[in-house]
């Protein structure tokens, strides 16, 4: 009678400490899930297609929104989320719980968003950031100023952008340029509230996730191909990216001239009319008549399709091309092959 008792006593212990342990872990769970930390300030993140709950715990740990990354896998893997989890560019104030978070990148909050701003092929930097400006009007008033995105577009250096986009323009683009031909062209959805400096982040972040599988076969950097492809991107048309590309390369590697009025047409801050007979005379880095090698920067921005077209150029002996009435291009190796193409197309 004894034993029994004392066994019963040690089972209410054991109940006790066990069940005790068990309401501890499950409180710090619960509280740790549903925590509100921060205060309030918004955090923009980007979460890539493919991304794994890992990958997503430590973009938010490294962004100082969750605490615990352990706790946040172990809460998605109960509420049975990760398979839910939506790629794109999430704006999440500092003081969301958890809970809060799985269900804005599940998709079971509806983000603010509402503008939707499509970015074409081949235009300056001015020019995209007039058409966003204008896109965030309100009755005729817009609540964002084309001058704040020009300003950091040619002052990068001055505004702090995130470690991974800072890192990347660090290795790509020479200290001091302007960020055109970073400005990606693809269809973007921008929250009412975000600033100049977080459309230009998600842009970039989209330009460092659509290029960074790309890989040429040319010896030049990643900074002059993007220049070169500024200017494959208003000479030529879809089919003839690369065709385009391999005339240029030729003739750089000849040390010839690039020889396109389109980087002019840009210093003049232009597309059209042609470079007059006495412009065509102006003494400038963007003459590329003129001046032998790349423009000081690219002259445009292009889309992802002529950036792959220069960097996947296959080798010709072509140094003259030409776009016929119905657009279609024709090339030569020879300045004679070229003026018969003029006589045969155009003439």
């Amino acid at each position: 009678m004894k034993a029994l008792r004392a066994f019963i006593i040690l089972l209410v212990i054991v109940v006790v400490i066990f069940g005790g342990g068990y309401l501890y872990v499950n409180n710090y769970y619960n509280s740790t899930i549903n925590a509100k930390n921060g205060d309030g300030k918004t955090v923009n993140i980007v979460v890539p297609s493919g991304a794994t709950t890992t990958d997503i715990s430590k973009v938010l740990a490294d962004n100082k929104l969750i605490t615990n990354e352990f706790i946040f896998s172990l809460y998605v893997k109960n509420a049975q989320a990760a398979p839910k989890f939506k790629a794109g560019t999430f704006q999440i104030p500092n003081n969301d719980s958890m809970v809060e978070i799985v269900n804005l990148l599940t998709g079971n909050v509806n983000q603010q968003s509402g503008i939707r701003i499509t970015i074409i092929e081949g235009l300056r930097h001015d020019e995209i950031s007039q058409i966003i400006a204008t896109k965030f009007q309100v009755n005729g008033v817009s609540t964002l100023s084309a001058t704040d995105l020009n300003n950091i577009i040619e002052n990068p250096q001055n505004y702090t952008f995130p470690t991974d986009v800072s890192n990347f323009l660090t290795a790509n683009k020479p200290a001091g340029n302007n960020l055109e031909g970073f400005v990606f062209p693809d269809t973007y959805e921008f929250f009412k509230t975000d600033k100049a400096l977080d459309i230009l982040t998600k842009i970039l972040h989209n330009f460092i996730t659509r290029t960074k599988n790309l890989e040429g076969i040319n010896k030049y950097s990643f900074y002059q191909n993007l220049i070169l492809a500024s200017i494959v991107q208003r000479e030529s048309g879809p089919n003839d990216y690369s065709g385009v590309a391999g005339v240029f390369l030729n003739r750089l590697r000849l040390s010839t001239y690039i020889g396109s009025d389109t980087t002019l047409l840009y210093y003049l801050k232009r597309w059209s009319p042609e470079p007059s007979y006495y412009e065509l005379k102006l003494n400038t880095p963007y003459n590329t008549r003129n001046h032998l090698g790349f423009t000081p920067t690219p002259i445009s921005n292009p889309g992802f399709a002529a950036i792959q077209g220069v960097l996947s150029s296959t080798p010709s002996s072509y140094l003259y091309f030409i776009a016929d009435k119905k657009g279609v291009f024709h090339y030569a190796a020879t300045y004679q092959q070229h003026q018969r193409n003029i006589q045969k197309y155009l003439n």
